[in-house]
């Protein structure tokens, strides 16, 4: 399969000329990621640690901080692995679409949080570009940290969304990796319709579900999580930020607890 990293600033020149055709009509994400933090606009294989604004689980570990990695994953070891394996293979990973990507610095494309603190930590993949094709996709990842109700939807503490605004053509070597992984090479939870999963450029369009539907990961009494596809109702307004009248009176349920990470990095028990 051909790639070539010296081709990354050449692509870049064509990458904003695909197609219409190529690519799924632009859909309501959960969180509008307007007014957050841009991480990057011009970028290629990097990884930065940023803090959640809450203390949550992840198959049962306690975190406050993740690492948000270009190519398509939050992660726990300052991982940048641009070449996806299929679920349990690696650390602890939480994949909305792990593959190679990479931002030109074309307009409207970035990778940028939100975060609500205490409520959800969200990341926002913008027309973000598959190496060696040039296709452009835009999905988010939310992971909530109390109980709140977005879109008509009710979340629980530590609910963790995946959400498509976008579909390109291709993706990079015909597949990418979608769903949560524990990272101890046996428990994870993939992407509804596949056993461990893998996602091609054949399948996509029927396993990434667009919003105003998603993929929610559900954790549950043993560690783990269920998955689920489910429906919220888009709107045009901005979604609150905590202490708004919208939240007010809202049940928020804090997660407490010793916690048992350093320093962004995630320790098994």
């Amino acid at each position: 399969m051909f790639r070539s990293k010296t081709l990354n600033w050449v692509l870049p020149l064509v990458a904003v000329t695909v197609c219409a055709g190529t690519q799924a009509a632009a859909a309501p994400l959960l969180i509008d990621p307007s007014g957050g933090t841009t991480l990057w606009t011009n970028v290629d294989d990097d990884v930065v640690n940023r803090n959640l604004g809450f203390t949550g689980h992840f198959f049962g570990v306690l975190v406050n901080s993740v690492d948000v990695s270009v190519n398509g994953n939050l992660n726990f070891d300052a991982d940048i692995s641009l070449t996806n394996q299929a679920l349990p293979f690696g650390p602890a990973r939480i994949s909305p679409l792990w593959d190679d990507w990479f931002l030109s610095g074309a307009p409207g494309q970035s990778i940028s949080e939100k975060i609500a603190p205490g409520v959800y930590y969200s990341v926002t993949y913008s027309n973000i570009e598959t190496f060696n094709t040039g296709s452009q996709f835009t999905f988010q990842t939310v992971w909530f940290g109390a109980a709140t109700m977005i879109g008509g939807f009710d979340f629980r503490p530590d609910d963790i969304v995946f959400v498509y605004g976008m579909i390109g053509g291709t993706l990079n070597d015909a597949n990418a990796t979608a769903g949560l992984n524990a990272g101890d090479g046996a428990t994870f939870a993939p992407l509804p319709g596949t056993t461990d999963g893998s996602v091609t450029s054949a399948n996509k369009d029927a396993l990434l579900v667009l919003g105003p539907q998603f993929v929610l990961f559900r954790p549950t009494i043993f560690g783990d999580y269920t998955a689920s596809i489910e429906s919220f109702v888009p709107t045009t307004q901005p979604v609150p930020e905590p202490g708004s009248a919208w939240l007010f009176g809202m049940a928020v349920i804090s997660l407490t607890g010793g916690s048992r990470f350093l320093r962004g990095r995630f320790r098994p028990k």
